[in-house]
């Protein structure tokens, strides 16, 4: 018996979200994997979160245009076969090699998403920016958010990167709806003209026209003038 994982779903309303990491996993440990496609299908996700390009850029035999190949591979492997799945990609953070020689390798990477994600038509976050771009790992290790090898983040640096990110989300779509909301607003609370004359001439139980109201009276003088 092999378990892959497992789920725990009920019938509230909500978000669920699922995770499926790997340690050291690079883009052909996903590129390659038998699983990865019938358990996208099986959960058919509205939004796929790719983050990945952390450890292909760590090794010491990174091959930028090996890497390029197969990220753009793997793109091509989910959009052909979710066309209609929204995607965000992350690009990797900041972070040394063996703790004191920034990793170059990254930024290369973090250009090849930016590029592939205009291909694809697909978001993306810039963690690498967010983070505060080359050398910034060393602030986050100042203020306690990252571990002693400077590549992890801790508790509370995850923690901080899981706001940022949510916030970003939050903010796109409150910019996305702005429009609609105005528009809703107006409906609701601006004059609705139609349902103003309806009442004169629409005939109800509850709400008859009495002669001492002044919508009578005013509708009176109306149709006596034109009479």
């Amino acid at each position: 018996l092999i378990v892959h994982g497992f789920s725990l779903l009920n019938d509230l309303p909500g978000i669920t979200y699922s995770e499926a990491g790997v340690n050291g996993g690079k883009v052909i440990s996903f590129l390659t994997s038998e699983h990865l496609l019938s358990q996208l299908n099986e959960f058919s996700p509205d939004l796929l979160v790719l983050s990945v390009g952390t450890n292909d850029a760590y090794t010491l035999l990174y091959n930028d245009s090996l890497f390029q190949h197969q990220y753009d591979s793997l793109l091509f492997l989910l959009s052909s076969k979710f066309p209609k799945m929204e995607v965000i990609l992350t690009t990797p953070g900041d972070a040394n090699r063996f703790q004191t020689r920034n990793i170059s390798e990254n930024q290369l990477v973090r250009k090849h998403i930016l590029r592939l994600a205009q291909k694809y038509n697909y978001a993306v976050w810039d963690w690498y920016n967010v983070m505060g771009g080359t050398a910034s790992i060393e602030q986050w290790r100042k203020y306690k958010l990252c571990q002693y090898d400077r590549v992890h983040l801790n508790e509370s640096g995850y923690q901080l990167q899981g706001q940022l990110f949510y916030n970003a989300i939050a903010k796109k779509y409150e910019n996305y709806t702005a429009l609609k909301r105005k528009e809703l607003l107006i409906i609701n609370h601006g004059p609705n003209w139609g349902k103003f004359w309806s009442q004169f001439y629409i005939y109800s139980d509850t709400s008859p026209l009495l002669f001492s109201s002044t919508v009578f009276w005013i509708l009176f003088l109306a149709f006596f003038l034109i009479y």
